[in-house]
């Protein structure tokens, strides 16, 4: 991700692009459906499969996308109050 962050003046306007067509389409690209799952070892018995947890590699453009979809997608659902004060999971500062 350092390597976007780095590009960021030059992908702005191709990436911004990119977004308005897949959400005024609606129409996801597959390679952004996709996952890539690996399994990380986290200690002892490297046999026992209770010792790995899994890492999703997933593509970062499209990481972007649902990072960029969800913040408009909060902040619309807080600025016009949607979300009831016993919804906390996954909120910032709840």
């Amino acid at each position: 991700m350092a390597v976007f962050t780095e590009a960021c003046t030059q992908i702005l306007r191709p990436l911004q692009t990119l977004y308005n067509a897949i959400n005024s389409s609606g129409k996801i690209p597959s390679n952004f459906k996709i996952a890539r799952v690996i399994m990380l070892h986290k200690k002892n018995s490297k046999q026992d499969m209770g010792n790995y947890r899994p890492i999703s590699m997933e593509n970062h453009i499209s990481k972007i996308w649902e990072r960029a979809l969800n913040a408009r997608l909060m902040t619309h659902l807080n600025r016009n109050n949607r979300l009831t004060r016993h919804q906390h999971g996954f909120r910032p500062k709840r």
